[in-house]
This record gives structure tokens, C-alpha cells and sequence, in this order.
């Protein structure tokens, strides 16, 4: 079990979010992420209700512009640092919207958390 202090949510900003979920189109600035149902429960049940076994989920523009950010090299605060310069107006207390934002797709299993250099650095030093 994690325990919530300042210094866990200011290591947070160290981690580096990485792409789990591959199956996504980028089409005309719109990302969609798509999802195949396999189980033979969920098949069922969407020819039960006549839906496809394909489902698709619409990003609205922050969430795509964070999509596009998470490229195995950006830290959760780099991403956060860009969408403050480019949301300046917008973006009040990015930070905690860009951080429950992965949680959730990492909660999802949509995205997996990598350590930084210097959350290595930082652990190894306290070590």
C-alpha cells in the first residue's frame, strides 16, 4: 500500500507514463481508442443487443493532446509543464487534472508508469 504524503505526489511528477493500449487511431486530430470484445461473455452479450463486438472511445482535445505526450520519454511533469504553455488561459490547477487523468488510464490498464532517471537518482540517494 502507497502512503499519500508530499513527497510520494512530488515523485509522481518523476515517473514517466508509457503507452499499454496500442489499438488507437489518430485520424484528423481525433484520437480514438479502441477496444475488441474476446470473451465469449462479451460477445454474447453485444449480439445480445445487436452492438458490436468493436467499441471505440472519443478523446476529448486535452486528453488527446496528453495522449500525444506520452511517448516513453515524457515525465508526468514534462507533460504538465507543455500543457500549461499551451493552455495557459485554460488550465487552472493542471497538475491535479493531468495526475488524476493517468491514474485513471493506468487504473485502466490503458497505460503502465516507468521510473525517471531521477527517481532513481532521488531513491538512491535516501537509500
Amino acid at each position: 500500500m502507497m502512503i499519500h504524503n508530499k513527497q510520494n505526489e512530488d515523485n509522481f511528477m518523476l515517473y514517466i507514463p508509457v503507452k499499454s493500449h496500442s489499438n488507437y487511431i489518430q485520424k484528423d486530430n481525433v484520437v480514438y481508442l479502441a477496444f475488441r470484445h474476446v470473451s465469449l461473455i462479451e460477445r454474447f452479450a453485444a449480439w445480445l443487443t445487436r452492438k458490436p463486438t468493436i467499441r471505440d472511445i472519443r478523446l476529448d482535445s486535452l486528453c488527446i493532446r496528453v495522449w500525444q505526450l506520452i511517448d516513453g520519454n515524457n515525465s508526468v511533469y514534462r507533460i504538465g509543464q507543455i500543457l500549461s504553455k499551451e493552455n495557459a488561459e485554460h488550465c487552472k490547477h493542471i497538475d491535479s487534472r493531468l495526475k488524476a487523468y493517468l491514474k485513471y488510464l493506468n487504473k485502466r490498464g490503458w497505460i503502465k508508469f516507468k521510473l525517471s532517471s531521477k527517481a532513481k537518482n532521488i531513491s538512491l540517494n535516501k537509500a
